[in-house]
């Protein structure tokens, strides 16, 4: 029975439209004609100027999940999610991602406040390990709000999944910036982000093919890294604030181009060979991206720290920006082997 909904727009009312919302999903329309095809099912044109926008239960859905990744942006934790994730994905549909997503966030809350207690512990042994059960904590419980968080956006936007990714990444990202002395660089590279995420999802949702959009988006990427050091490649230029800043800001502004319409794209790719486009698939698709998105986390900061000690932070920018030409030039081949695959 569906419970009647409470006039305040409170975080308790974006809880009851949470559940109502997800916990009885209906599927989105089949499209038979191609399983890629997004926006259009049983035949039914859609208008592009009402596909783009959200009814005031789509926004009231993405605020509480923004909110939530407010939270999940200040409590992440390297090592966790990366075994919390799958677990989540098998988690989800059993449990619903509604209550997924209110269990993790009230964990991720718990263990926030926990953790601001801490300095109380007198003794060192008992105070480190429970920084370490905190932090543990505070990561099970992100890992949770994303898989949820993302799976429900998938299922609630199928005509403009990546508009609504984009929106649910700004404010996370945007307050996520360092009191260090290059807090300013961070802050309006951040800022960058937040502003040209919510472009790159209104374009990405009107691209049929986004490998087309995440290739040319990697390699404006990779320029902006390659100036951040700089690179040894671009002879003649030696460290400059300028160069960091304009660095930072080519990369932040080019790199949601590339981010954003991965999970869209990887739940289609999925519904194509197969699997249903149900909440179990939305589910699992978020798992995976949160896992891989987890490994890059740890392995990205340990590798490149070897090769700092190594050879410098030049060098290991420069690999960093290597690897980002080789995704780009395998999004470029993806582009063209799966163009005739995709809706015109």
């Amino acid at each position: 029975m569906v419970r009647p909904r409470h006039p305040s727009t409170s975080i308790g009312d974006t809880a009851w439209l949470l559940e109502s919302a997800s916990d009885h999903l209906a599927p989105p329309a089949s499209h038979e004609s191609d399983p890629l095809a997004a926006g259009a099912g049983d035949g039914e044109q859609i208008d592009e100027d009402s596909a783009a926008r959200l009814t005031g239960r789509q926004k009231r859905i993405l605020g509480g999940l923004s909110l939530g990744g407010l939270l999940a942006g200040c409590c992440i934790a390297v090592m966790i999610p990366l075994l919390a994730f799958p677990v989540m994905g098998r988690v989800a549909p059993v449990l619903g991602v509604t209550r997924l997503y209110n269990i993790g966030l009230a964990v991720a809350g718990a263990a926030t406040v926990a953790f601001g207690m801490l300095p109380i512990i007198q003794d060192s042994m008992a105070f480190i390990a429970a920084c370490l059960t905190c932090r543990a904590l505070e990561a099970v419980g992100t890992a949770a709000m994303h898989t949820a968080a993302r799976a429900i956006i998938i299922n609630q936007f199928p005509d403009n999944p990546n508009t609504a990714m984009s929106v649910s990444e700004t404010l996370r990202v945007a307050l996520g910036i360092t009191p260090a002395q290059l807090g300013l660089f961070f802050l309006v590279s951040s800022s960058c982000y937040t502003v040209s995420s919510l472009i790159w999802g209104r374009i990405s949702d009107r691209v049929p093919n986004t490998y087309a959009l995440t290739a040319p988006c990697l390699l404006v990427a990779a320029l902006g890294i390659l100036l951040i050091p700089p690179s040894p490649l671009l002879a003649g230029l030696q460290p400059a604030w300028y160069l960091l800043g304009l660095g930072m800001v080519i990369r932040e502004t080019a790199i949601g181009g590339a981010y954003i319409p991965i999970m869209s794209r990887m739940v289609r790719v999925c519904v194509a060979h197969g699997m249903e486009d149900n909440l179990v698939t939305h589910s699992f698709v978020s798992a995976v991206f949160g896992a891989v998105f987890s490994i890059g986390n740890v392995v990205g900061p340990t590798l490149g720290g070897y090769i700092t000690d190594l050879y410098g932070f030049p060098v290991a920018a420069t690999g960093l920006a290597g690897f980002g030409v080789l995704v780009a030039i395998a999004c470029v081949v993806g582009a063209v082997v799966t163009r005739d695959s995709l809706p015109k």
